[in-house]
């Protein structure tokens, strides 16, 4: 029985005097954002992020190994998942999209990859003239996060689209 002090006698498995913090840990929420211009037209851009994602996801972010399949389902509801002999990751299902505009996700982390924590990232491709564009990019992190947690996905997410998609949207 859980009762109002740090310390309580039969709290888990008949052990006394277990200290609750053992167990607790608080949650945080953390946001971030950032912008990257790309040489090449928002509707190429997007068709690079969605149907193309595969091409340009850089090999060391493939959590199952270099030879995964990275796939994106564009509905509200699809998945981008990551594949490889029956092994299957899902790394974001997506709530909202706004065809050739944006594309909103949820995503979950176990202990495994650093969490538990929830991700809500947006990203969105705007046109800044015929033959360039701009990638935006904002995510909200709520759960067992620390500040060095949410700088390795800040880097994360701007390597990725920086060495990955910006360089194959440009080609």
């Amino acid at each position: 029985m859980i009762g109002n002090s740090d310390k309580e006698t039969n709290w888990i498995e008949g052990k006394s005097n277990v200290d609750k913090s053992d167990f607790f840990k608080q949650t945080q929420c953390a946001q971030y954002a950032f912008e990257l211009d790309i040489n090449a037209p928002a509707s190429r851009v997007w068709h690079a992020l969605t149907a193309d994602i595969g091409s340009w996801w850089l090999p060391s972010f493939h959590m199952l190994g270099e030879s995964s399949i990275i796939e994106l389902e564009t509905h509200a509801g699809g998945r981008l998942t990551e594949r490889v002999d029956g092994r299957e990751l899902l790394w974001y299902t997506v709530i909202a999209i706004d065809t050739g505009r944006s594309i909103d996700f949820a995503g979950y982390c176990t202990a495994k990859y650093g969490g538990p924590a929830t991700t809500m990232l947006c990203v969105e491709v705007t046109s800044t003239s015929d033959r360039a564009s701009r990638l935006q990019v904002s995510d909200s992190l709520f759960g067992l996060v620390t500040e060095d947690s949410v700088r390795c996905v800040y880097d994360g997410w701007k390597q990725l689209f920086n060495e990955g998609l910006k360089k194959y949207a440009e080609k």
